[in-house]
């Protein structure tokens, strides 16, 4: 189970780093929620050495201004001029009516679950979410974070790209799947309503209607909002006035994540896991993929002998047993996962003495498992019995290093 570690540390990534690309694409660089806990995300990259992933350094975001050129001037004939510059009007032309480039490049494309149009080395450049590293590393990137090797930023034009490890080597090799583009604030481009970053955030919701959902962050005493339309596949980050600091693109999705985790029928999402697969109840893996279209990443883990069918976007994944196939047996929700436990207010980001006093009285005390260094308190629900072994059916969390819930594991099967 240690690699689910892994993919969840690479959502977070994802899911914040707009943050510091919005404020400095040129430093070295980061879905509890994507929520309030957006801070603590980037505590936690230090523990897995990354920046969802890089240095976050906040300066005042200032609105840019459009410039426009005139179109249809003519240029001057080596003749004599047909319109003389007297000493009376040359004081009319100021600095500002000089032109400096008679052919500026277009702004780039801002496309919404789709990717980027851009000019690269002078021509028309397509860049999608999906696409294999092998039809995108000619373009010049630099890696923020060595440990990272999935994480590119393309400093000359202002945005980066992240990867998914699809074969598991550790490194990026031509089949890694792009799944995110994060712009920074100084990206030269826009949407098709012409959303750019230092607009107003007004301007974006106008555009794309109400947000899904919406999280708060305080970063190094600064505050961000984080406008998530997951359905459209974009995510808008602002400042505390309101203005607009990045975009991050991703695949568009077919649910909000905002269902509400039903932790006695261990389900969220229209999804119920379990593991007592012969006592039915388990959502099959091809009606999970009907519901939610095609994963981010299929990890195969022989050495646990599961199957991880991870939505970075959604911040859901879905593990099937080798052995017991074809079935959900655990549901696992991170940022950005926005549904709270059922009849609660606890989600991730609550804390782990919230946590407490509503599971305590009811189970008792949380036992734990350790998976690497990673602690998992678990409530046994109820207990199954598979012929061979008993198993608590449990109700998982994971803490970071301020006790705050920063993944939940709903039908966490544990042998008693």
């Amino acid at each position: 189970m240690n690699r689910i570690f892994s993919i969840l540390m690479m959502v977070l990534i994802g899911t914040v780093i707009y943050i510091s690309c919005s404020e400095d694409s040129t430093s070295s660089q980061e879905d509890a929620s994507v929520d309030t806990e957006q801070k603590d995300v980037i505590e936690i990259k230090d523990g897995v050495s990354i920046s969802d992933i890089v240095d976050i350094s906040k300066d005042n975001i200032e609105e840019a201004e459009d410039s426009t050129i005139d179109e249809g001037v003519e240029p001057l004939a080596d003749t004599e001029p047909d319109v003389i510059i007297s000493e009376d009007n040359f004081s009319d032309i100021g600095t500002d009516d000089v032109i400096t480039d008679t052919n500026p490049s277009p702004p780039a494309k801002i496309i919404p679950g789709l990717g980027i149009d851009i000019i690269y080395n002078a021509n028309p450049r397509q860049i999608r979410i999906d696409d294999k590293y092998l039809i995108l590393k000619d373009i010049t990137t630099s890696v923020p974070n060595q440990d990272v090797p999935f994480y590119l930023r393309v400093d000359e034009l202002k945005f980066d790209m992240l990867f998914v490890d699809t074969d598991g080597s550790k490194s990026l090799s031509d089949n890694d799947k792009l799944v995110r583009i994060i712009l920074s604030k100084d990206f030269d481009g826009e949407t098709e309503g012409h959303t750019k970053a230092g607009d107003d955030i007004s301007k974006a919701k106008t555009e794309f209607g109400n947000s899904d959902n919406t999280a708060t962050a305080n970063v190094e005493g600064k505050d961000y909002t984080f406008d998530f339309w997951f359905k459209k596949g974009v995510n808008v980050g602002s400042d505390n006035s309101g203005k607009i600091t990045g975009f991050t693109i991703y695949k568009a999705q077919k649910v909000v994540p905002s269902t509400d985790i039903d932790y006695e029928k261990f389900s969220t999402l229209e999804i119920t896991a379990d593991l007592a697969l012969l006592g039915g109840g388990a959502t099959s893996i091809s009606d999970m993929r009907n519901k939610l279209g095609p994963e981010d990443l299929l990890t195969e883990d022989s050495t646990n002998k599961v199957n991880y069918y991870t939505y970075l976007s959604i911040g859901a994944s879905f593990i099937e047993s080798q052995s017991l196939s074809g079935k959900v047996v655990t549901i696992s929700v991170f940022p950005p996962f926005f549904g709270k436990i059922k009849g609660t207010s606890l989600s991730l980001g609550s804390t782990k003495s919230e946590i407490e006093t509503f599971f305590t009285p009811k189970y008792g005390q949380a036992k734990t498992t350790q998976q690497g260094n990673i602690t998992i308190y678990y409530y046994p629900i109820t207990t199954k019995n598979m012929g061979i072994a008993n198993y608590d059916y449990s109700l998982g969390f994971i803490y970071n290093q301020n006790d705050k819930v920063s993944s939940i594991l709903i039908g966490l099967p544990v042998k008693k």
